[in-house]
């Protein structure tokens, strides 16, 4: 993917790489709140910069419950008009890695397993769409 269009909800470009750094580094509670605003207004809308991230945010998600849920609600808005849609195609293997990550965590009965089967469904559709002529 060309990063250089990859802008997020404040319409920054750099800002985002940079937290994915911090996160990678360790768990820092302000990167991923930061993180999250960035990636995600109201969590409904997506930029390119939130498809952008999840290749790094899925590798993050076996073991955080923040990478957990933000790349969850990235993919849940895959069906969502976004017009990002030529960003999918280069989304679809961490897609399906997210998947496989999300199977691995319900079987172990999580607090959380509502909201991780909902990211389950919500990778299904999401790894199949393909983009509108």
């Amino acid at each position: 993917m060309d990063r250089a269009p990859m802008y997020d909800c404040f319409g920054d470009v750099d800002r985002v790489p940079e937290l994915l750094g911090r996160v990678e580094r360790g768990d820092d509670v302000e990167a991923w709140e930061e993180l999250g605003h960035r990636l995600l207004l109201e969590c409904e809308t997506v930029f390119p910069a939130s498809f952008a991230a999840l290749p790094r945010l899925v590798p993050l998600a076996s073991h955080s419950a923040r990478a957990r849920t933000l790349a969850g609600l990235i993919v849940m808005c895959v069906p969502s008009p976004h017009g990002c849609d030529d960003l999918l195609p280069g989304c679809a293997d961490a897609i399906r890695a997210f998947r496989e990550i999300l199977d691995r965590h319900l079987r172990s009965r999580p607090d959380d397993y509502l909201a991780s089967f909902r990211f389950v469904l919500a990778g299904l559709s999401g790894a199949r769409r393909r983009p509108r002529p």
